[in-house]
């Protein structure tokens, strides 16, 4: 238990990181600003583009727009804001989804193509991916950056974001019970360095 001290300050340096400093993983690209948009979960959906090779019925992002709603929104503790309360962020109401190349119903392989690119500005809310599960990708990083204000409001700054997998592999193990980490070590594997 000698080093479960350690494990505290980890956590509250992450929780107060920042916003979108606690991405995971965390993209190639991302830029971001203090600019940001409302989000009222009775408004929001997450929409297929009318150009995208996957449209309803594509069972792995529609089950995936589910869990994302109810990972974002379905929450006991959430109340709708005041409408006395001015709301000063303009709103976004969608997230709109763009797949290139057809294909739901296969399984991933370790070929996936499975790079996004997230764009949240004035102008858009959109996710591009050449697959399925570069979307999946996309949409757990935009679950990420949604957060909820003190008054209960949820909010996402203006960012763009590129990503792919560094490897074609995605996993981390950490076999501590027979190798000596030292804390380093550990923190240079979950951290990025600039």
């Amino acid at each position: 238990m000698a080093g479960s001290g350690l494990w505290f300050p980890l956590l509250l340096a992450a929780a107060l990181g920042g916003r979108a400093t606690a991405l995971w993983p965390w993209p190639q690209y991302i830029q971001t600003s203090e600019s940001h948009y409302a989000i009222f979960p009775h408004n929001f959906q997450f929409r297929y583009h009318v150009s995208s090779a996957a449209q309803p019925g594509c069972s792995v992002l529609d089950e995936a727009f589910q869990r994302y709603r109810d990972l974002l929104f379905t929450s006991r503790s959430w109340q709708p804001p005041e409408p006395t309360r001015k709301q000063h962020a303009p709103e976004k109401n969608s997230l709109v989804i763009l797949v290139v190349t057809p294909g739901c119903n296969q399984l991933p392989s370790l070929e996936s193509v499975e790079n996004y690119t997230l764009t949240i500005n004035d102008d858009h809310c959109f996710l591009l991916s050449e697959t399925v599960w570069g979307a999946l990708r996309g949409l757990e990083t935009f679950s990420q950056l949604v957060w909820r204000s003190p008054e209960g409001t949820f909010f996402i700054n203006k960012t763009e974001i590129e990503d792919f997998p560094r490897f074609s592999h995605r996993g981390l193990l950490l076999d501590t019970s027979r190798h000596y980490l030292p804390l380093t070590s550990i923190l240079d594997t979950l951290v990025p360095r600039p």
